[in-house]
């Protein structure tokens, strides 16, 4: 009986693993699905939305988050703004996701979504509002460049239209470092003088282009700090 009652339990270890691993295969599978429909969506085919659970007539907030359990800022996400969510596991730790409503997210809440915490080691970067099966491919779109732009940085929530600029630039990266060059190449010299520029360039812009503040922080006049401004232009050729 003890040999009976062992095979018994053991049969049964045997069993639950096996089931949970065929409801595991299952799961895979569905998400591969919807991996699947969800990239047809965005590459513009007409695909069937049937699976998704998900309406794409609303208005769409896309997003992409990442890092340790972006699924769960997702869905605390979702209930504060009281957005359908639409989450798809795209790869290790990286999930694009669109938050669907009625109306469109007013500014004041799409501000707001700089407040939000998705948790240590966990980043979102949004796309902005559109409405139907082409916003849903637009709003992913600007999600993505402003993923492009926040992983060059350490800042927890990523707005496109915070970084619209930096996200073109960055889809080709070496054209915008060679019109970089081509744009400052007289700032570029090894000299007392371009390093003093672009000291003074630097420090202003991040000061929120203000004289008395990158004066302070530079420890020279804000009169000294206007000179350099207008003889850099005058040096560049443009404001």
């Amino acid at each position: 009986s003890r040999f009976v009652d062992a095979y018994d339990d053991r049969v049964m270890v045997l069993v639950a693993a096996e089931y949970e691993g065929e409801l595991d295969r299952g799961r895979r599978h569905g998400e591969l699905h919807r991996l699947r429909v969800v990239r047809e969506l965005i590459e513009g085919a007409r695909s069937s939305a049937d699976g998704l659970g998900y309406d794409l007539e609303l208005e769409h907030v896309a997003v992409v988050a990442w890092g340790v359990e972006p699924q769960t800022a997702l869905q605390e996400l979702s209930r504060s703004l009281d957005r359908r969510l639409l989450q798809i596991d795209a790869e290790d730790q990286l999930v694009l996701a669109w938050l669907g409503g009625r109306q469109p997210l007013s500014e004041e809440r799409r501000r707001s979504l700089l407040d939000f915490d998705p948790g240590d080691r966990t980043a979102l970067a949004f796309g902005t509002s559109h409405p139907g099966v082409d916003g849903f491919r637009r709003s992913h779109r600007e999600a993505g460049g402003a993923h492009l732009v926040a992983s060059h940085r350490a800042s927890p929530v990523t707005l496109y239209e915070d970084v619209a600029l930096e996200a073109f630039a960055l889809r080709d990266e070496s054209a915008a470092r060679d019109f970089v060059a081509s744009e400052l190449a007289s700032l570029s010299g090894s000299d007392e003088r371009s390093r003093r520029y672009r000291s003074t360039l630097r420090t202003y812009f991040a000061t929120g282009q203000n004289a008395a503040s990158a004066a302070a922080t530079l420890g020279i006049h804000e009169a000294t700090v206007t000179r350099h401004l207008r003889q850099i232009e005058e040096q560049i050729g443009c404001p």
